[in-house]
């Protein structure tokens, strides 16, 4: 007369997140890609720390990245808006590009001059990339099981800024060590070679088991696509001409960079964070 009865399930949510937990649809996290108990990954924590402005809106765990692209060869901005300053401060240093946290407020910063000047009627065209963050977890926009957990306190998603950017590629990524001395565009590259395999990898090892295809870091040179590499978009600003991003080039160098803001190449991409 046995009467069978469920395995425990995996419900338990660590009191702090760390780099390469998974970030899942209910607003807890663990280390399971598949959690048996119904919960779905939708992010991948890249930080357990957050920006000071951040812990005052009540975001105090930390950072995620999306597990998949919100948008591909989509520009910063339209050319009517390419040579507008947004913010301050400006990227005017590798060490500025390392430190600025604040992607949430400045997403927020551009919804509102779009609610003010048009209704939102063209913001999808004025600030794509920043657009399709911000609206990424809908049904037009990576599909809405990736939809910010609505029962918990976060952001939702945006686009992130260059410091998050440079935490994915050194806490999931891997990447250490002083900056290569070269330049590019203005800012220094870190490694001439291997860089763009050593993050890639790194950041695949936690992609592969949930997600597959374009939505990992494949930056691998192509023959009959030489912008088979991959730029990722950013919100912060080097001029009022220059957005900044980062760059695995198809060579097999990293990039902390910045180019114009209505640049669309094939190999632009968006991936969203959320803070939580």
């Amino acid at each position: 007369g046995w009467t069978s009865i469920a395995y425990p399930t995996n419900t338990f949510t660590p009191a702090k997140a760390y780099s390469g937990n998974y970030y899942y649809d209910d607003g807890s996290w663990g280390t399971s890609a598949t959690p048996t108990d119904g919960r779905k990954a939708i992010g991948l924590v890249f930080s357990n720390q957050t920006s000071t402005a951040d812990k005052t809106y009540g975001w105090t765990h930390g950072y995620a990245m999306a597990l998949t692209n919100a948008a591909s060869a989509v520009a910063w901005s339209s050319s009517a808006n390419a040579s507008t300053q947004e913010f301050t401060p400006l990227v005017n240093a590798l060490a500025d590009y390392e430190t600025q946290l604040n992607g949430y407020d400045r997403c927020q910063t551009i919804l509102n001059k779009e609610k003010a000047n048009n209704s939102l009627s063209t913001f999808s065209t004025d600030y794509p990339a920043i657009y399709y963050a911000l609206n990424y977890g809908t049904s037009s926009v990576g599909g809405t099981q990736y939809a910010a957990p609505i029962a918990t306190n976060n952001s939702g998603w945006y686009l992130p800024s260059s410091g998050q950017l440079y935490q994915i590629a050194t806490n999931l990524g891997g990447m250490t060590g002083t900056p290569a001395s070269g330049t590019t565009s203005g800012l220094t590259l870190w490694y001439y070679s291997g860089g763009a395999s050593t993050a890639s990898s790194g950041i695949n090892s936690y992609l592969s088991k949930v997600v597959s295809g374009v939505n990992l870091i494949d930056w691998s040179y192509s023959a009959s696509d030489i912008t088979t590499g991959r730029w990722y978009w950013c919100s912060s600003e080097r001029t009022s001409s220059y957005a900044c991003g980062i760059y695995f080039y198809y060579s097999g160098a990293l990039s902390l960079s910045f180019t114009v803001k209505t640049y669309a190449g094939n190999d632009s991409r968006v991936r969203p964070v959320i803070a939580f």
